[in-house]
């Protein structure tokens, strides 16, 4: 079985995490206490290994994955190609810390515009959002160009991200931050740019 460990940050001051052989163990005090809703899922797949890997890329098959005592997740005959992010994320009462950043893959064709868009939900207070180019050193990104805003109805706030006139050096990376309630959950996407090629 594999070794598996949270992807996400944990809560400071309410969540501990640990890895253990064989699962992956995440402890939580207050959501213990309040009976949590454990689910796992895949987050994102890493590239094949080598030209014999299975089409798609990683990550486990579900009928190899079991839940175990709550908050472990097994793993068994593990390979190159369960090669992935795995999360986990807990709620109960006091409700969820979620973090969303769409679209998931985006494509934009050289000197077009770009919208992205971070949200957050879940939050008793409005979070504070943080926008980073991950390829560049986590280069702060700030400026006119990102907008906030909170829908109070639906406990959800957002971010958005406008990236104009796209070129070849916006290509790689890019992360949204999110300190809700003291808890920080981070999403990120890497951005391709298409460039037309040239008519002799």
């Amino acid at each position: 079985m594999a070794a598996l460990r949270s992807s996400s940050p944990a809560p400071r001051g309410e969540t501990r995490s640990r890895r253990s052989t064989g699962a992956s163990g995440l402890q939580t005090d207050r959501w213990r206490r309040a009976d949590p809703l454990i689910g796992w899922r895949l987050l994102r797949r890493s590239p094949a290994p080598h030209a014999g890997a299975e089409e798609g890329g990683g990550g486990a098959s579900e009928d190899r994955l079991r839940l175990l005592l709550l908050s472990l997740l097994s793993l068994s005959s593990a390979s190159l190609q369960d090669s992935a992010s795995y999360l986990c994320e807990a709620s109960n009462q006091y409700g969820a810390h979620l973090v969303d950043l769409s679209p998931p893959a985006p494509e934009a064709d050289r000197g077009s515009d770009l919208l992205l868009t971070c949200r957050a939900s879940g939050c008793l207070l409005p979070p504070t959002f943080t926008w980073r180019r991950t390829d560049q050193n986590h280069t702060l990104l700030q400026g006119s160009h990102q907008n906030q805003s909170q829908n109070q109805s639906q406990n959800q706030s957002q971010s958005l991200l406008l990236l104009q006139d796209v070129d070849l050096q916006d290509e790689g990376g890019y992360s949204c931050e999110a300190e809700c309630d003291s808890v920080i959950r981070t999403a990120e996407i890497q951005l391709h740019v298409f460039c037309e090629s040239e008519t002799p």
